[in-house]
């Protein structure tokens, strides 16, 4: 017999008793809230929502009856962990499981731990809500940041609080790892969210001059002594160092590579000492 209000939970009659399933199958336990281990001839649910009973008919020795009424159910993460790669979706479901009677939700926000928001990931808080009789999985989305320099992983958490209609808390934090892409440029594609201004020579995806990895980021030659190539990109990023390396294949001291941080100049070894037009 199938649970009036939970599709996942069967009841099944059997030579040794009544025996309950809550998963659709997958798991089987001795039901011995309220029947006896012996044979089970007849099932029957009788009435509907919180008053339904399901009724066993065995052999010999009578009729027994246990409530169906599920209650509010319990709320919480379908797993306690979960990795994703910097500047992936991590995508965290809630269960609503073990009854669903009743309106029932739970807040949810997001925490730093060693990554942090908004650098690493965007920062997102809110509620989940359950119509009565709905069970179905809700999800939280958090949008995380690929800031492009190699590093260990770091890990935020998501958690629960508050559940709401008489729901019960299970599982309620949830940790999400973030993993390094790897070497610069991700994939060997031009990276998401860089761009070169008018006027700048293009920049493209190389494998004929790199450091690491299998490729790296270079522009076109420039010709001309008034030719400047441009890369930026506009992100928030926590406080620290950025590492990369540079290499300037052309006219020593007059063409060179010159790195900005909020339009400011930074100070990383060149000084073009004999350059009229830096091309910054």
């Amino acid at each position: 017999m199938v649970h009036p209000n939970d599709a996942n939970r069967v009841y099944v009659g059997t030579d040794i008793g009544v025996f309950v399933t809550l998963d659709g199958g997958a798991n089987w336990a001795a039901e011995i809230t309220s029947f006896p281990n012996v044979s089970t001839e007849w099932l029957q649910i009788i009435g509907s929502g919180n008053s339904a009973q399901l009724f066993a008919f065995t052999h010999g020795r009578g009729a027994f009856r246990l409530s169906l009424a599920s209650g509010p159910g319990n709320l919480g993460f379908a797993q306690a962990s979960q990795s994703v790669v910097e500047g992936a979706i991590a995508q965290v479901q809630v269960n609503r499981s073990s009854g669903s009677d009743g309106a029932v939700s739970v807040s949810y926000q997001t925490n730093n731990g060693s990554a942090i928001a908004p650098g690493d990931y965007i920062a997102t808080s809110g509620t989940l809500n359950w119509a009565a009789g709905d069970a179905s999985p809700k999800n939280i989305m958090v949008t995380t940041n690929a800031d492009g320099s190699a590093e260990s992983d770091e890990t935020f958490t998501v958690t629960l609080a508050t559940a709401t209609g008489g729901a019960t808390l299970g599982t309620s934090t949830h940790t999400v790892t973030l993993q390094d892409p790897g070497i610069f440029p991700p994939g060997c594609t031009f990276p998401a969210g860089y761009s070169t201004s008018a006027g700048s020579q293009p920049w493209i995806v190389a494998t004929d001059s790199v450091q690491e990895g299998a490729c790296s980021l270079k522009s076109n030659n420039a010709g001309l002594n008034s030719t400047n190539a441009r890369i930026e990109t506009t992100n928030t990023f926590v406080a620290g160092n950025v590492t990369f390396y540079a290499r300037v294949s052309s006219e020593a001291s007059y063409d060179c590579f010159k790195f900005l941080i909020d339009g400011t100049l930074q100070s990383i070894g060149n000084t073009c000492s004999q350059s009229v037009n830096p091309g910054v």
